[in-house]
């Protein structure tokens, strides 16, 4: 029987990186009913630790990940969609497997994905998230996508 780790309540998403900095590949799931974030790290022997949990402290419902050095410092950063509260949480790294409070931007809707790349080419990561309007005259739903230019900093 292969071995089988433990994902949390009602597990969403999962993100891969090496989130301490020691050359191995470590793994997070975003657990949606808990809304929280369990961290997994990687041991010397390749075996991973127990899970550090980690609530998310302003988002609900995280639905999607992504990792990515926001600030061009080498360390990895999480970015979180946040379903019911219609933001994305952004909670940044220390390069130890740990992570700071989170901060977050709002959304006009409930994001469902989101990605993480250079879209305007100025040298800093930018976010962009897909949405659907909730409600529309003709009863439909709308998807469309709104973007986070980034600026080598969060605020």
């Amino acid at each position: 029987m292969r071995t089988s780790l433990a994902g949390g309540s009602y597990p969403t998403a999962v993100v891969t990186g090496d989130f301490n900095r020691d050359g191995r590949l470590d793994f997070i799931v975003a657990n949606g009913d808990t809304s929280d974030l369990w961290i997994y790290l990687v041991n010397g022997d390749n075996a991973f630790r127990l899970p550090r949990i980690v609530p998310l402290s302003k988002g609900l419902s995280p639905i999607f990940l992504a990792a990515a050095d926001l600030r061009g410092n080498g360390t990895l950063d999480l970015i979180v969609a946040e379903f019911d509260t219609s933001t994305v949480g952004l909670p940044l790294g220390n390069g130890d497997g740990t992570f700071g409070y989170e901060q977050s931007l709002t959304l006009p809707d409930a994001p469902a994905a989101l990605v993480v790349n250079d879209f305007n080419n100025d040298g800093k990561l930018d976010i962009a998230t897909v949405m659907v309007t909730t409600v529309t005259p003709t009863g439909y739903a709308v998807p469309y996508v709104a973007t986070f230019f980034g600026h080598g900093g969060v605020t």
